[in-house]
């Protein structure tokens, strides 16, 4: 299995999760999409050197994964690139910002290195968040719950298409480099020759197809709105929806006001 199938995989793999009889899927989308945002928002409020402030959040991920029922071990392998992406952002704070505020035995601790860990610590929260949030309600439901909370529709229906149209990419990509594989056995890769017409006829298919996927949605009745009627079991519970919502709201006032 090649890089491209499993991203395929791994994005089915998402909406099935959502599927799941879990606390947090059966909240309504609105509740916990807006208490996610709001816990990300106040991770990255945080100053660029308060990375005690920011490792005061980490409580609240360890609830959010054991409520999604997500394994926090096999999610950061999933997300070693992104996490690896991440930790390469801040690399340079050490470099650029060289004042000593302190020692660790006899090693000097700079503020880029402290910069530079608080960096991490909040993109790695962000994103722990935002994979409950995704294994818990599926593109769906989060763009029903960003309807629910009157964001623009056109701004919900570009999410949409654009979650589509990467898994459309995706899979044109496999298919098209399936068929250079099988034309060229042996050969590791892509030969950088065929780069440029190789991507040229994954632009024009991956367009050719998000115009017919397109088309179907319309004839199907989109219309731009998305109806959702609850998880299909008994519905979602607006009781522990508020519920999650003020006590991801009190853990945040305090998290962030108070210490």
């Amino acid at each position: 299995m090649n890089r491209l199938e499993r991203a395929i995989l791994d994005l089915h793999e998402i909406d099935a999760m959502a599927a799941r009889r879990t606390f947090l899927a059966g909240l309504h989308p609105a509740g916990k999409t807006l208490a996610i945002l709001l816990y990300m928002l106040t991770t990255v409020s945080f100053g660029k050197y308060d990375w005690c402030g920011v490792l005061r959040m980490a409580p609240g991920l360890i609830v959010l994964f054991m409520l999604s029922g997500l394994s926090p071990g096999r999610t950061a392998r999933r997300m070693s690139g992104v996490l690896l992406f991440i930790a390469l952002f801040g690399l340079f704070n050490p470099i650029l910002d060289r004042e000593i505020i302190g020692h660790i035995g006899r090693v000097p601790l700079t503020s880029g290195m402290v910069s530079m860990a608080a960096m991490f610590l909040k993109g790695t929260f962000c994103l722990g968040a935002s994979c409950c949030l995704a294994a818990s309600t599926g593109m769906e439901g989060i763009c029903y719950g960003l309807q629910s909370l009157h964001v623009p529709r056109i701004l919900v229906v570009v999410i949409m298409l654009i979650y589509r149209y990467l898994v459309l990419l995706l899979q044109e990509g496999n298919r098209i480099f399936t068929a250079y594989q099988l034309r060229a056995p042996g050969q590791n890769g892509v030969c950088y020759t065929a780069w440029g017409s190789l991507l040229g006829q994954l632009l024009l298919s991956g367009m050719s197809r998000a115009e017919q996927v397109y088309d179907s949605m319309r004839m199907r009745g989109f219309d731009g709105r998305f109806y959702m009627m609850g998880d299909g079991r008994d519905g979602w519970r607006p009781g522990r929806t508020v519920a999650f919502f003020l006590l991801t709201f009190c853990y945040l006032a305090v998290c962030r006001l108070f210490f």
